[in-house]
């Protein structure tokens, strides 16, 4: 055999494999598997199922505040379907599951008064893959308050926290201007961004007016190495109980 087209037959042979390899993992040349978690802050007394194509319930059981574990699968286009215990749907839509990418499909109340209607995001959880470095902590934002035009979030470090930082450290990077849903319109708001792992005072303001308050301040710990989803949740300057505006913290 002409030695060219031996040399030839064996690079050949080698760029194969190697796009094969970097295409795919795993033992068996699987596609690498997405997951998704369900995350519920429907207020109801009813628990929720996911269901992904036609018929494949992938999660179920999952009360108001409930959040599941993270369900594995083959990437892809699906239809979705949440359906409550007694076989209702809550909700449908699309969504599409990004091969090696973990998701986190979280259950609202819409905006509107239907006490029936609900509303979901999609969000990416991994598009950062590694973990936070030495003494910082990642965190994201996600504005689920119906009821509030725009809010404003102030992270403030040197009020009596003895940390010695300059003034205004954070406050330079502070949230501007969130509303419901908006990570729906803009998905980089979804996005976690690093700060120092410490304690800050955190300042919910009216965006419109940032003189007024919409929720008193408070201070707020967060752990090194951690990953925290911040949560603004509730119908703003209602009389209503069951579900007041309030903010909850998620740390993974």
């Amino acid at each position: 055999m002409n030695i060219n087209i031996l040399k030839t037959f064996f690079c050949t042979v080698i760029f194969l494999v190697i796009i094969n390899g970097c295409t795919k993992n795993g033992v068996n040349g699987d596609v690498s598997a997405t997951g998704i978690q369900l995350l519920n802050f429907y207020k109801s007394d009813k628990t929720y199922s996911l269901i992904l194509g036609s018929k494949d319930t992938v999660i179920s059981g999952i009360g108001f505040n409930g959040i599941s574990k993270t369900a594995s699968g083959s990437p892809g286009f699906y239809s979705i379907s949440v359906q409550d215990n007694t076989n209702h749907q809550l909700l449908s839509g699309n969504i599409n599951l990004l091969a090696g990418t973990q998701y986190s499909l979280f259950i609202v109340r819409d905006s509107a008064e239907s006490a029936d209607s609900a509303q979901y995001t999609l969000v990416a959880d991994n598009t950062i893959q590694q973990l936070p470095q030495y003494d910082s902590c990642r965190i994201r934002i996600l504005d689920f308050a119906r009821n509030l035009t725009y809010t404003d979030l102030r992270f403030n470090i040197n009020e009596g926290t003895g940390y010695g930082l300059p003034s205004p450290y954070f406050q330079s990077t502070f949230i501007n201007s969130r509303t419901y849903l908006d990570n729906n319109t803009y998905p980089v708001r979804s996005q976690y961004f690093t700060v120092p792992a410490i304690s800050y005072k955190v300042r919910f303001l009216n965006g419109s007016d940032t003189t007024q308050k919409i929720l008193d301040s408070t201070y707020i710990t967060f752990d090194k190495q951690k990953k925290y989803t911040f949560l603004l949740l509730g119908k703003y300057n209602s009389q209503d109980a069951n579900d007041p505006f309030r903010y909850q913290i998620i740390s993974q």
